[in-house]
């Protein structure tokens, strides 16, 4: 990383130290041997004005990015909904509304064995036998 922020023009020394170990530096090597560095490029640092703007850039997208996904799971919720009225419609019964508001009015009295699975049961019946 430091290599990326050198001045433009800057050359880049590989110092192999006494002990094998490698650094890199802007100056002449001392005390190692020195490797030439092919296929390596200097880029000068950043002005800050344009990485400003990146960054601006960057946040945008990312608010953009969001957005969508936000209005990508709306439209999910509609269309679930707009399905969810459609089978409702299709099995709307007034009779069988009745029975299932009777049946939920008598599991919320109590008394009811299994009573969360029945009371669960008899709320999914009123919703979809009664809101076409």
């Amino acid at each position: 990383m430091a290599l990326l922020a050198m001045p433009a023009g800057a050359q880049v020394h590989k110092c192999v130290l006494p002990d094998g170990s490698s650094s890199y530096t802007s100056a002449p090597c001392e005390g190692g041997e020195a490797q030439p560095l092919d296929g390596i490029s200097v880029t000068p640092g950043m002005p800050e004005a344009e990485r400003q703007r990146l960054e601006q850039l960057s946040r945008e997208r990312e608010q953009e990015r969001r957005q969508q996904q936000a209005d990508r799971s709306h439209q999910r919720i509609e269309e679930t909904n707009s399905e969810v009225r459609r089978i409702q419609s299709e099995n709307a019964d007034p009779e069988k509304c009745a029975e299932a508001r009777n049946s939920l009015m008598l599991m919320q009295q109590g008394g009811v064995p299994d009573y969360d699975t029945n009371l669960f049961m008899a709320k999914q019946a009123v919703q979809l036998y009664c809101y076409p």
